[in-house]
Order: C-alpha cells, then structure tokens, then sequence
C-alpha cells in the first residue's frame, strides 16, 4: 500500500495564504472542530524513531507529525513535517506507505484554554529509511526535547498498556512493523 491510497480531490483553487489565527481564536476553533493530522513512522531497519515531545497534546514518546494546512494534500502535509520536524526534504511520495486512520482525543492542548484538550484524525504513513537519511535527521527541538531509534520490542516497554495514547503509539509501530514484512 502507498500514499496514493489516501484519495485527495483537489478542483485546483489558487493556494491559500499560510495565514494562522492567533492563539486565542484558534483555541476557541478547537472547542468546536476536529482537525487534520499526518504522523510518519520513520523506521531504518529494525528500528522506529521516537521523540519525546516538549508540549502538549502529547508530551511524551510519540512520531512525528501534525495538523494539514488549507489546501496541502495529505502527502504534502507529511513532506512539509518531515523538512519541519526531522531535515528531510525531497522525500518522494512513492516511499510513503500508508497504513491507517487514528482519531486520538487528547486531554490538553498547547492552546489556551489547555485542560479542554484537542481531537485530532490522523493519517499515518510509515516511511523506510536509508542509512544516509536515517544519519541526516535532526529533530526540530522546539517540538522534541530527545529522541531515540528504538527496536520495536523496546517501544512496549516505554508504553503503559492501561494508557490510551500509549495504545494508539503501541498500534502505529505494529501496523509499521506488519508493513514492513
């Protein structure tokens, strides 16, 4: 399976300006809506990277990854947060393996008011890696305070079976090790 598996329609409307609300509005934006994410699963070889995350919603061991902008189609939005997130640019969208559908409802948010948290549906795409590429990641450490190539039995081991995004990760790295047979 590969990216192209994600349908996006497009009538080719003139791309939206990159503008953000301020921190208050978009905060008042997430009481009421669910937004868009893409997560990459980086593997090279037998390992998956994970970064612990500095901030909410998930300020723990996670992939990388966040919320699609007006008009980026879902590959797009996973190309802009593997050059934003990890110094991958020129990831061609043929490598992208699609391998599933999240909703993930998270208890905060790094917008005010934090405690009335943030839903999210998120496209995740596992992505194999080359040696090279795999020396060349530099994680974006505003959003990650660490990160670690873990085997994929050593990922149970930092998850709390009982915790419900623990789960979700716990899902993400077994739908990637699936694909990866």
């Amino acid at each position: 399976m590969n990216g192209s598996e994600v349908s996006h329609f497009s009538e080719g409307l003139p791309p939206f300006p990159r503008a953000f609300l301020d921190s208050e509005r978009y905060g008042q934006a997430l009481d009421v809506l669910v937004i868009a994410c893409v997560d990459v699963v980086l593997v090279w070889g037998d390992r998956i990277l994970l970064g612990k995350r500095n901030q909410p919603p998930r300020p723990h061991w996670w992939v990388i990854g966040g919320r699609m902008l007006h008009g980026e189609s879902p590959l797009e939005a996973v190309q802009r947060k593997l050059q934003e997130e990890a110094g991958l640019a020129g990831i061609e969208e043929n490598r992208l393996d699609f391998i599933g559908v999240f909703s993930t409802r998270f208890s905060e948010r790094s917008q005010p008011p934090i405690r009335h948290g943030l839903h999210s549906v998120n496209l995740t795409y596992r992505l194999q890696l080359t040696d090279a590429e795999a020396e060349m990641i530099q994680l974006d450490s505003a959003e990650y305070g660490r990160s670690h190539w873990w085997r994929a039995t050593e990922v149970n081991n930092l998850l709390d079976p009982e915790a419900t995004m623990d789960q979700a990760l716990e899902r993400m790295v077994q739908l990637s090790i699936d694909r990866g047979k």
